[in-house]
């Protein structure tokens, strides 16, 4: 064999590796493409489960709160109705109370009664309305003389404030009133529902 022929063969062993070893990359760069391919492909999905879970928190999140910004707007007119409901009834209270003024007085002198032996001091000075001023005398007949002392007029709409010493009693038909607002909130609370 001759330096012609050995050379041939190298050229030819180097062109055949040559060509070998560029298959193998053209191969393995194919792979790396391919997997690359796969790669991208999984993260666009992963990529869309995320924003598709991300949607639907979205969604339960906005559902939830317009739900609890309708439960608050209701409950918000509730408590207005149930406000002007009272309200009227306070004033029909008061219509109620200046038609008999014979059973006001009844009442107003079981107020003093209460009030008188809540306190348990004597004299016990009387605030009345500017209205029920008048009515005073009628209640101390039912006491002995100077028990009782009227203080003036206080601004309310009806009813007695009794003090002697430090103690008082608020017997204003709105503090009555008042102390009855949860038995009434109660029962149109029970007619709302």
């Amino acid at each position: 064999m001759g330096l012609k022929e050995i050379l041939d063969d190298i050229s030819r062993e180097s062109e055949e590796l040559n060509s070998f070893t560029f298959s193998s990359a053209k191969i393995e760069s194919e792979n790396k493409m391919l997997q690359a391919a796969e790669e991208i492909e999984r993260k666009r999905e992963e990529k869309k489960d995320e924003l598709a879970a991300d949607i639907k928190r979205r969604r339960i999140k906005l559902t939830a709160k317009a739900e609890l910004d309708a439960y608050r707007e209701r409950q918000k007119l509730e408590v207005n109705l149930i406000d002007n409901v009272l309200d009227e009834s306070f004033k029909e209270l008061i219509k109620e109370i200046n038609k008999n003024r014979e059973n006001y007085l009844s009442f107003l002198k079981k107020l003093v009664s209460a009030s008188v032996a809540l306190i348990g001091t004597l004299p016990v000075e009387v605030s009345l309305s500017k209205d029920d001023a008048a009515l005073f005398n009628e209640i101390a007949k039912d006491f002995k003389q100077g028990d009782l002392i009227l203080a003036g007029s206080a601004k309310m709409s009806g009813g007695v404030i009794c003090s002697s010493g430090g103690s008082y009693v608020d017997n204003s038909i709105e503090n009555i009133f008042e102390k009855q607002r949860p038995a009434f909130l109660k029962m149109i609370s029970e007619e709302l529902a």
